[in-house]
């Protein structure tokens, strides 16, 4: 299958993903933090790689962690501050954000925000077909 055949797979499958996840809770992982609330919908999983998009209230606060995974978060929609190892960086649509294996971080989202994330290796915290994920450590 050649790059763009396989990104149209992808695609088409996650905008079917995202109607499915509205009828059934099998890949979607809810939880409230600081200030708000996020859902994230289990899109993609094999170990070395799991996408997720993602759904956070405005005024949702992620306080200071770190993760065993690389994190890439491409920003679909909405804006806020992420403070990476200290050094605070603005997001808005159209934004990426990669955060190192191990490396500090906390989110501060000032309006509804949709991102998609993408952790390399599969973090066990993303919703994988057919099981409800664990969720994030802080």
């Amino acid at each position: 299958m050649e790059s763009l055949e396989k990104l149209t797979y992808l695609t088409d499958r996650l905008v079917d993903f995202e109607a499915m996840a509205n009828r059934s809770s099998s890949n979607v992982i809810e939880y409230d933090v600081a200030g708000g609330h996020c859902v994230g919908t289990g899109l993609y999983y094999h170990k070395d790689c799991a996408i997720q998009m993602c759904y956070v209230s405005g005024g949702t606060r992620f306080p200071e962690h770190s993760h065993d995974e690389v994190e890439i978060f491409v920003v679909i929609d909405g804006s806020g501050e992420v403070l990476i190892q200290g050094i605070p960086r603005t997001f808005q649509a159209q934004s990426v954000i990669t955060v190192p294996i191990g490396t500090r971080h906390s989110w501060n989202f000032q309006t509804t925000t949709k991102l998609l994330c993408i952790t390399i290796p599969a973090s066990t915290a993303y919703p994988r077909s057919g099981e409800r994920a664990a969720e994030p450590s802080h």
